[in-house]
């Protein structure tokens, strides 16, 4: 028998459905019923209206005062004023705080009556509701890890706002996820409405539980990659490192798992499935352990390979450079999609900037074998119309259109455009212009603070096969005044007081008092008057460069120079001046011929120091004569992430003075992406190696101890002291005369463009000469290291700070764990 509890249970939905149908039910004074259909609305009327003015109430509604009646928009209305009508309603906030949805008038649909004015033959409606209650105040309660300034934005209801049971769901959820993906996976959020004289006061009650970390990702199935190449696909699942932790939010796995198996796809495991199976959590619930199932399935493997379409190269020529091959694997996001990029890289050397290559590779019915088949698409050739320059006020035209050696009516070559925006944007004098559209698209994010000074973009003309080439730039002051002081690992404390014109033009004489600071302007020259006193290290410098003489691919430079040294047993003074001359041959490739002559000084010695030292004491004239070749195909010239790029020099001294011997340098860099990540960030690995050769001749007995070669120190060996790597006597280092350096970096990004990572191996060794037994006790360092970008100083060359650790070292080797440097890649 039921209870009275379940009696009244039973009779509460039939009493509710009454009184809804009492109170929303229209009413139509009789006799007139549909005959309003169509009249004219004289007067809408509202009883119960305090907090909503009528104007306001109106203002939602499609029935209106002067307008034909119609009972089914009138309808519609009352839904609206009691929120049951659809509303968009946005997604979640991007740093945007959410706009309020439309508050409720009524908390139910309100009754409406409408009678006929037989006066006038129109339509008098009534609206009588129970208005909405208000918001009086917004409580955050149980909120610790956040303030109510950090929530609240994420919210639609405000204080002062109609009570809204669906807007308080929204931000209830809103609420929650946001909790969620800051790692607080057991966070739990409810609201309750207390009744209040000023309105109802909302209180969303908040247990955050303990924020939720990734201790351990286990894969079970996974047999074709290591698990670190694995986690490498997941960056919001990867378990967490030295310098922070790995939140664990569910919905951010879930998207990892999704990448990873379309990593497994991308390298031919095409039928792969990943499943996350198991979310076991430790006992005080602040860490979890993931278990990732991976069913690979069999790899797909390339049958055949066919290119289609192709015209302007010989299909067998770039199929030898493919990375895919038959009976490999088939990796259509990897080694494939490499190949169809050098497909299209080669077609838009040839002017075809729109082409396009397709994969329609077929798949065997009862096999995993792949007929791979390319369609090619090569387009119009496209020719370059007009090179138009703009902004530039004090820059001659000429700076910047030697920089593109791209002409009007010549083929459209994407790789020289390219090259012509890194060249543009080295000469550093350019204000970077938020907002202006550059074409860049195969630009990584990383690099984009780079071109985005560059401002060289296509411009499409009245001819679909013509491209006009835009150079848009905005100056700024190319002369600089710098005044400043630091401390260097290999130089001491020192001071800096630079005045700097990296855009002179010796003829642009001032026309008058109020151009004296933008004289001497334009001509894309370069000048430096430079002191710099210190305590270990002190120089002077004036130096002048003109890179292009009379816009030929000839440059020509002089400087004039003293420096001192002091030693730790010694003190070295160099004063001198030098000329030099090169020429650009080809895109890539520079060579240039150097003559210095100096007058070095060696003074003050201890009586301990080496006998090398004693053996050069005094003043003796060094001149030389050193050809350099160098052959950069880095794809920027300033922070590349790719290409390569090869130095060679051969320097003979001993034209004229008192030294001759002859000396080779050797050294080369290589960088490729590794990992690109959510952000468009890369992972990048560098690669570099130094070899120098020197040996004395004619009467010269030995190379003197300020000529040989050195290492220890930021930019050759970190982790140990600067030039204390090689041969010693007496304690001190005199270098070497064999050489070779070895470094692997692997760099990463940790904060935006500001701030990046780097691990490092660093091998070599400096010896008496390439036959002595020295050239065998190999160095090696490891170590860690940070990049920082300082605005205000540099964009381009960052500020480097490393921490070595020797692993081996010999004889009198001293180490320095931190070493640091401004300017470093």
């Amino acid at each position: 028998m039921p209870s009275e509890a379940e009696r009244r249970g039973s009779r509460a939905p039939t009493l509710a459905c009454l009184i809804f149908l009492l109170c929303g039910a229209p009413a139509f004074a009789q006799p007139e019923g549909q005959a309003l259909e169509g009249k004219i609305v004289k007067r809408i009327d509202f009883v119960g209206l305090e907090l909503f003015s009528k104007t306001a109430v109106l203002a939602r509604l499609e029935t209106q005062e002067g307008r034909p009646f119609s009972r089914k928009a009138l309808e519609s209305d009352m839904k609206k004023l009691a929120g049951h009508a659809s509303v968009a309603v946005q997604g979640p906030p991007n740093q945007e705080e959410p706009k309020p949805l439309p508050p409720k008038v009524f908390s139910l649909i309100p009754s409406w009556r409408a009678v006929l004015d037989p006066s006038d033959d129109t339509v008098i409606i009534t609206v009588n509701g129970l208005e909405n209650r208000r918001v009086a105040d917004l409580v955050f309660l149980g909120a610790v890890e956040f303030r109510r300034d950090d929530l609240l934005p994420l919210i639609r209801t405000r204080a002062g706002s109609p009570v809204d049971d669906f807007t308080l769901e929204l931000d209830r959820q809103e609420i929650l996820r946001h909790y969620r993906e800051k790692g607080y996976h057991y966070c739990e959020v409810d609201f309750v409405k207390k009744t209040e004289a000023t309105g109802d006061l909302i209180v969303f009650k908040i247990v955050e539980g303990p924020e939720v970390t990734i201790r351990n990702v286990e894969f079970r199935g996974a047999k074709s990659f290591p698990d670190g190449e694995l986690l490498a696909e997941m960056p919001f699942t990867d378990t967490p490192g030295i310098l922070s932790s790995q939140e664990y939010v569910l919905e951010q796995v879930k998207r990892d798992i999704n990448q990873l198996e379309r990593f497994y796809r991308g390298r031919g495991f095409l039928d792969a499935q990943v499943t996350l199976i198991d979310q076991v959590p430790t006992s005080d619930h602040e860490e979890v352990d993931l278990v990732i199932l991976v069913d690979e399935g069999e790899v797909y493997i390339v049958k055949s390979i066919t290119i289609d379409g192709l015209t302007l190269v010989d299909p067998a020529e770039l199929q030898a450079e493919f990375r895919t091959n038959i009976g490999e694997a088939y990796e259509p996001a990897y080694d494939l999609a490499v190949d169809m990029s050098k497909i299209v890289d080669r077609l838009q050397e040839f002017g075809h900037s729109e082409a396009i290559v397709r994969d329609l590779s077929t798949f065997g019915r009862e096999t995993n074998d792949v007929d791979v088949r390319l369609e090619v698409t090569e387009g119009h050739l496209i020719r370059v119309g007009e090179v138009i320059i703009v902004g530039n006020i004090e820059t001659q035209d000429r700076v910047l259109r030697r920089e593109i050696e791209l002409y009007t009516g010549e083929p459209l070559n994407q790789r020289r455009l390219r090259r012509a925006r890194s060249r543009i944007r080295s000469l550093g004098y350019w204000l970077p212009q938020r907002g202006v559209q550059v074409d860049t698209p195969e630009i990584p994010f990383q690099s984009f603070q780079i071109y985005r000074d560059a401002y060289v973009s296509l411009r499409d003309t009245n001819r679909l096969d013509v491209k006009d080439i835009l150079v848009s730039v905005q100056e700024e002051d190319t002369g600089s005044l710098r005044f400043a002081a630091g401390i260097g690992s290999n130089s001491g404390v020192i001071g800096d007081i630079t005045y700097t014109k990296t855009n002179f033009d010796p003829f642009d004489f001032p026309k008058g008092a109020g151009d004296i600071l933008d004289a001497f302007t334009g001509g894309g020259q370069i000048l430096v008057l430079s002191v710099q006193p210190g305590t270990v290290f002190s120089r002077w410098r004036a130096a002048w460069t003109n890179p292009r003489v009379f816009d030929s691919p000839y440059s020509v430079g002089a400087e004039f120079f003293q420096t001192i040294w002091r030693r730790r047993s010694w003190d070295e003074e160099r004063f001198g001046y030098g000329f030099n001359t090169g020429r650009r041959i080809g895109e890539d490739l520079y060579a240039s011929l150097q003559l210095r002559d100096e007058l070095v000084d060696v003074s003050d010695i201890d009586n301990d120091a080496p006998q090398l030292v004693f053996d050069f004491e005094g003043e003796n004239e060094v001149t030389s004569l050193t050809l350099n070749l160098r052959l950069n195909r880095l794809n920027d010239f300033l922070s590349p992430t790719g290409g390569y790029l090869l130095e060679a020099s051969l320097e003979h001294a001993g034209l004229w003075g008192d030294i001759e011997f002859n000396k080779a340098l050797v050294r080369g860099e290589y960088y490729f992406e590794v990992y690109e990540n959510e952000k468009e960030e890369l992972h990048v690995v560098r690669l570099k190696g130094t070899l120098g050769w020197a040996s004395e001749f004619g009467d010269t007995r030995d190379i003197p101890v300020y000529e040989r070669f050195y290492a220890g120190g930021a930019g050759t060996m970190r982790g140990f002291r600067f030039r204390h790597v090689g041969p010693f006597d007496n304690g001190d280092p005199i270098g070497g005369k064999a050489m070779w350096l070895a470094s692997s970096e692997y760099q990463f990004p940790l904060f935006h463009e500001y701030f990046r990572g780097v691990t490092f191996i660093d091998t070599g060794t400096v010896a008496e000469n390439w036959s002595s037994g020295g050239i065998s006790d190999v160095r090696v360092s490891v170590g860690v290291g940070l990049r920082i970008v300082i605005p205000f100083l540099s964009t381009d060359r960052p500020l480097a700070i490393d921490f070595g650790f020797p692993l081996v070292k010999y004889g009198d080797d001293e180490t320095q764990i931190i070493s640091f440097s401004f300017g470093s890649r």
